[in-house]
């Protein structure tokens, strides 16, 4: 069973999501109107968008904002059978408005009107006793003073309170209706009333579009139109709805979100279909599903799809099940020779299913249902029988029309063979279709072919293939789906043990170990020794060599380097000498990972190139998403390598590859590939300051890494998440996050993430003044005077020397630093080597200086200075100012200590612009600010700096409008100054902000014109 819904939500109450989703844009756009509504300036919002997309919801929210602002609101609305009836929608406001308000708003706001307009509310005769109508005038003069009377009366309203008019579903309204909407939207401005307009999109209705056409030439409306939901605003609905705090299993999001497309009222009636079906149930205080593909289809949706049905000829209605039964898409030609009917009459029937709204053309021959829930509702209408019977006839038709090119029909071929019960075709066709799937990246279509075939073997009563169950639980594990995989490879694992194929029992091993690494090393090395132990025993080097390779990748991460020493060298030779470029690959690739753990950044750098060329010639993407990633911690100085000698080698590289990384990963659909690109980008984002693209990044991947269950890739964004929040001093959401990426490091088994996790932690608490819990932290994570052989171990000894910093054991932090020093690779080749590893050097400056050796903190300082600035890492450049403010007080050198503050404020006024949320950056620069002495000198600087930067920009913002004017798109500026793009983003909005305008064009004529640069 899937625990996706872990908190139990009230199951009396409605299944309707309590946010608004995916509107931010949308809202923010009716927030700015309204508060012009309330300033006078009157107007008109149209929202569209097809039926069930969120109009209403909007409209609500709208309404909601209004009140809290202050305004009244009318609201009138149109109903199907309003089409015929004049004014409906005035009517039903000036009824609903007439009974709500007091007697006294009566008298005073519709007395001027009541004669008019008794002539279309007859109800107010008995609110305005002895009211007599005006004279009847001739009809168009009669029409206009109505519209005048109407207007009138909103005007007066607007006039005493701000006033918001709210009209339902125009697309239902009568022609004079419309047309009064229209009269009214050229008077909204100068009256001060504002409209808020829904109507449905796609209807065929001409004088709804005659309306909307005035509208756009008159430019007297905004319209917004309503998408579709993205497949992450579904999570998030479905989140809210069932009040989670983690994202839904993937799963299950993918078969909410195919079968509903994103709309939002067809999501809250499969839900509520689902749980009164008893397809979600709650079981022991957790809410558990059933298959999606077993719920019921909505009342609502089926009583909607009815309706459309019953308008139809009856042979567009045979053509409409047939079609069904085909699938969501069908094709001319199928369909034809299903029918056996003329072209012209069969496109007079898809046309009649056009009109209709049931059916749109995709192309010349292709043609699809609107909504795959109204292909469904069609579908199910049919009897078992009949659509079996159908079934076997559609494939059929296919190995008749499509003969000479059936394996682009195999998939077709597989579904319908298997619905119709034949089970060797289906068998055979679903097996093709699985493997045709399996080589074009597209997991989930895999995973559903090779489980028709499966359960057409067992239909069969025949042999259960060992083969189907490897192959489907690879698409599981590709889509991070855990237990199904386990319960795959374990089921290939049994049939290979009852079958005697030891080779097969090998195989199964060794996807288990490569599976449980991710969640439980104790459980992954069990399956890898024994996989070696069997494949000895065969003796078959391949075999072996493998095995090696992954025995020796888990000895790495559970720290047992007796078990590590040698493996991959060995394997990486029996490969060679079986000329087998696919395990060459698979060994370079682990050589790269254990040097970049071991620390030796300069073999991994060259290992992973190697393999990445191996990679590219085969075409192995999902080798190629792992490394991609992983390359740039090699080349790129990150809060886990702050100990380490990088190896820079191509400056920018690694922006390029980390992207690159993440956009394979995603095309091959490798959610957990696609987890590990985003957490390791997050890190070559975040020492840079570019904390906007960092945060993002480490975000979604703990995001997706959540939602596929991934203990490895959680923790990791964890600690990227917790990293970055330390590093712009948000401790309070720092250290809970930390905390939890130590308990699930613990309770994977893997030390790399303990160590890094646990050093992450300290830090954070030694920096909030917790020295006592950090040490706790550092002796739990790895106890005694500890190696320094890995990045683990490194991140742990740096940080024990900032422990001793903060409390004064000057001593103990200058042996660490030595220590750190003469183990670091790399260092012998280094012509500055303090400034190869800049935070080390930064504080061997600080630790110096506390002993009263200024002048080899002085070297300390600038070396750390220099290399922060060579390896781009800018969020250490104002702590090392900072420190140079600090040494330079201590030396008696009172001006260069008020400069390097200055400059380190500067700094750190840069950096705050790229930190998304304002909370944060205010926190930041609070927090930061606080640790620079405020003098007279500094401030009188900083205010010249500032007054002497054209604008008011920042040196940082100035720098970007110069690139900006030359015509460089963000993409091309972050690249120039090694930024990144939403940081680019941030500095041009910022900027177009400060000078008051609209767009990159000002920015240019200003810089030329006004800054005279």
């Amino acid at each position: 069973m899937n625990h996706d819904l872990p908190v139990e939500p009230r199951v009396d109450r409605p299944l309707v999501s309590p946010v608004t989703i995916g509107r931010g844009s949308y809202l923010d756009a009716l927030q700015l109107a309204l508060t012009e509504a309330v300033g006078g300036r009157g107007g008109a919002i149209l929202v569209s968008g097809e039926a069930g997309v969120g109009k209403s919801r909007l409209l609500g929210e709208a309404e909601v904002r209004a009140t809290r602002m202050g305004m009244m609101i009318v609201r009138g609305n149109c109903w199907e059978n309003d089409r015929a009836l004049p004014y409906a929608p005035m009517l039903d406001l000036l009824r609903s408005l007439l009974i709500s308000q007091s007697f006294g708003d009566r008298e005073t706001h519709w007395q001027p009107y009541a004669p008019e307009l008794i002539k279309l509310l007859p109800d107010l005769a008995s609110f305005f006793p002895g009211l007599t109508p005006t004279p009847q005038l001739e009809p168009e003069q009669e029409k206009r003073r109505l519209f005048d009377a109407i207007c009138g009366l909103l005007s007066v309203l607007a006039a005493a309170q701000p006033l918001m008019v709210a009209i339902e579903d125009v697309h239902w309204a009568d022609d004079v209706s419309l047309e009064f909407l229209l009269y009214a939207a050229r008077q909204a401005q100068k009256k001060g009333t504002f409209f808020v307009i829904t109507y449905r999109e796609g209807e065929d209705i001409t004088r709804l579009s005659r309306w909307l056409t005035a509208l756009d030439r008159e430019r007297l409306a905004i319209e917004m139109r309503l998408g579709r939901l993205t497949r992450e605003q579904v999570n998030l609905m479905l989140q809210a709805i069932f009040e989670l705090g983690r994202p839904v299993h993937g799963l299950f999001l993918d078969a909410i979100y195919l079968l509903t497309e994103g709309n939002a009222f067809f999501i809250e009636e499969v839900l509520k279909s689902l749980v009164q079906s008893g397809g979600i149930y709650l079981q022991g205080g957790v809410w558990e599903r059933k298959p999606v593909e077993e719920l019921s289809i909505p009342r609502s949706v089926q009583d909607a799809v009815a309706r459309r049905v019953e308008r139809l000829g009856e042979e567009a209605r045979q053509t409409l099940v047939l079609a069904a039964v085909i699938g969501r898409r069908f094709d001319f030609p199928l369909l034809q020779a299903l029918t056996g009917r003329d072209e012209s009459l069969l496109l007079g029937d898809i046309k009649a299913l056009i009109a209709a709204q049931l059916v749109i053309e995709v192309s010349e021959d292709l043609f699809s249902f609107r909504h795959a829930l109204t292909q469904r509702a069609i579908y199910s209408g049919l009897l078992a029988r009949e659509r079996k019977g159908i079934h076997n006839e559609i494939a059929r038709k296919i190995e008749a029309v499509y003969g000479t090119s059936l394996e682009a029909h195999v998939g077709d071929l597989a579904y319908h063979s298997y619905e119709a019960g034949q089970w060797a075709e289906a068998f055979d066709y679903s097996k093709r279709a699985g493997e045709s799937a399996q080589l074009l990246y597209a997991p989930r279509a895999a995973i559903e072919h090779y489980s028709r075939a499966l359960d057409a073997v067992a239909k069969m009563h025949a042999e259960m293939p060992f083969e189907l169950y490897l192959m489907r639980g690879s698409q599981y594990e590709i889509l991070g789906d855990f237990e199904n995989a386990k319960e795959d490879y374990e089921q290939a694992l049994r049939i290979a043990r009852e079958g005697e194929d030891k080779k097969g029992e090998w195989r199964a091993l060794m996807e288990l170990g490569k599976l449980w690494a991710g969640r439980d090393y104790s459980e992954s090395g069990g399956h890898f020794r024994e996989a070696l132990a069997l494949a000895r025993v065969l003796d078959e080097p391949a075999l072996v060599a493998h095995s090696l390779n992954r025995v020796g990748n888990w000895s790495l991460n559970v720290e047992q380097f007796d078990e590590l020493e040698g493996r991959h060298e060995e394997a990486l030779e029996i490969f060679r000498q079986l000329n087998n470029k696919q395990g060459e690959r698979e060994t370079l690739d682990l050589l790269g990972m254990s040097s970049l753990v071991r620390g030796d950044m300069y073999a991994s750098a060259s290992y992973y190139r190697r393999a990445l060329t191996l990679l590219m010639e085969a075409g192995d993407k999902q080798g190629m998403a792992s490394v991609l990633a992983t390359l740039p911690l090699a080349i790129v100085y990150t809060y886990q390598t702050d100990s380490i000698v990088v190896a820079p080698e191509e400056q920018h590289e690694e922006w390029t590859l980390g992207v690159q990384a993440r956009e394979v990963a995603r095309e091959i659909g490798l959610r957990s590939g696609e987890a590990f690109a985003l957490a390791m980008l997050a890190l070559t984002y975040g020492m840079r300051g570019d904390y906007d693209d960092a945060l993002a990044s480490a975000r979604t991947a703990l995001q997706i890494a959540e939602e596929i269950d991934h203990s490895q890739w959680t923790c990791a964004s964890l600690v990227q998440v917790g990293s970055i929040l330390c590093d712009i001093l948000a401790y309070e959401q720092s250290r809970p996050t930390l905390e939890r990426a130590v308990q699930l490091a613990r309770e994977t088994g893997s030390q790399h993430w303990l160590r890094l996790a646990g050093g992450a932690l300290a830090e954070c608490a030694i920096a909030q003044g917790d020295f006592q819990y950090a040490e706790e932290v550092l002796d739990s994570v790895l106890s005694g005077e500890s190696p320094l052989q890995t990045m683990g171990q490194r991140r742990i000894g740096l940080v024990r020397v900032l422990l001793a910093l903060t409390e004064g054991k000057t001593e103990d932090a200058l042996a660490g630093i030595e220590r750190l020093f003469a183990s670091a690779h790399g260092l012998q080749d280094e012509r500055d080597p303090w400034a190869a590893i800049p935070r080390v050097a930064m504080l061997r400056g600080e630790a110096l200086t506390m002993n009263g050796m200024y002048e080899q903190a002085e070297e300390a300082l600038a070396a750390a200075q220099r290399g922060a600035e060579q390896l781009q890492a800018r969020s250490l450049l104002w702590k090392i100012a900072l420190r140079k403010g600090k040494l330079y007080t201590a030396m008696g050198r009172p001006a260069d200590a008020s400069s390097a503050y200055a400059e380190g404020r500067r700094l750190l006024e840069e950096l705050s612009v790229s930190i998304p949320d304002e909370e944060l950056r205010v926190g930041f620069l609070e927090r930061a600010g606080a640790m620079f002495p405020e003098t007279e000198a500094a401030a009188k600087r900083d205010k010249g700096a500032r007054a002497a930067r054209p604008g008011g920009l920042t040196a940082r913002e100035l720098e970007v409008v110069k690139l900006v004017a030359v015509g460089m798109t963000n993409r091309e500026i972050a690249e120039q100054l090694v930024l990144g793009e939403r940081t680019v983003e941030t500095h041009v909005g910022n900027a177009l902000s400060k000078l008051g305008f609209t767009s990159r064009s000002q920015l240019a004529a200003w810089l030329v014109g006004e800054a005279g640069t």
